[in-house]
């Protein structure tokens, strides 16, 4: 939200991060689910003065087997909650923040929503599995927005969901376990190769003494060096 007078340019930036491929084999790949109480259609729903009221989302079936990894969600101000729902259970719940900043608008304090809650649940998705939310909204508490000719502005319930196909609750965990025994085993089997090829490198050349310095000397040489060792006689 952008009160402050006059208006002024305002630049958004994106930092993003990259995994190179040598490491990708750590990383799962994962499915977003988007959650909308508008459903395919638009995600703007009416709002309502000094009352309670919710929304919720179509159903979703599951089609793999998997662990849900990561859940966010989105409110507008008004906003109390939105819960996940799977077979129409709860297991994820977000909470709408208001008391981190403070807002003017003409002159007054006024609070808006400044973050929503996440989940890191993880739970686990199965085919056939029923994905739900519902959006809660309580105006008594919280004061909705409103357009410029005094209307109400619409509101959104929404939660982005991520799901990695195939990965277990104790995932993450069986990853590393995995990747401690291959690189153990890489290393027995390394210390074993070279054992073997010691073993017959000596084997091969048992048969064989290498030459000394004294066996390599020629006939000559050893003539020489017994004259070398005969005294010298006086004439």
């Amino acid at each position: 939200m952008l009160h402050s007078e006059p208006q002024t340019d305002i630049v958004f930036t994106i930092t993003y991060e990259y995994i190179e491929g040598r490491h990708a084999q750590a990383f799962h790949a994962l499915t977003p689910w988007w959650m909308d109480v508008g459903g395919c259609r638009t995600s703007d729903v009416p709002a309502y003065r000094d009352s309670a009221f919710n929304y919720s989302s179509p159903i979703l079936k599951g089609s793999f087997q998997g662990t849900i990894t990561f859940v966010g969600g989105h409110l507008h101000d008004g906003g109390t909650h939105i819960d996940l729902l799977r077979n129409d259970k709860v297991v994820c719940s977000v909470n709408a923040v208001y008391d981190e900043f403070q807002y003017l608008d003409k002159g007054k304090v006024t609070e808006h929503v400044s973050s929503i809650e996440s989940c890191k649940i993880p739970a686990v998705t199965a085919p056939h599995d029923e994905w739900s939310i519902n959006a809660y909204y309580d105006t008594h508490l919280h004061e909705p927005m409103e357009m410029m000719d005094g209307s109400l502005e619409p509101v959104m319930g929404i939660m982005l969901v991520y799901a990695a196909s195939g990965l277990s609750r104790d995932g993450g965990a069986r990853t590393e376990y995995l990747n401690i025994v291959l690189a153990v085993g890489s290393l027995i089997a390394v210390v074993f190769l070279a054992g073997a090829w010691c073993f017959l490198q000596g084997r091969c050349g048992s048969g064989k003494k290498a030459p000394s310095f004294t066996t390599a000397l020629s006939s000559s040489d050893r003539v020489l060096e017994q004259e070398a060792n005969v005294p010298l006689m006086k004439t």
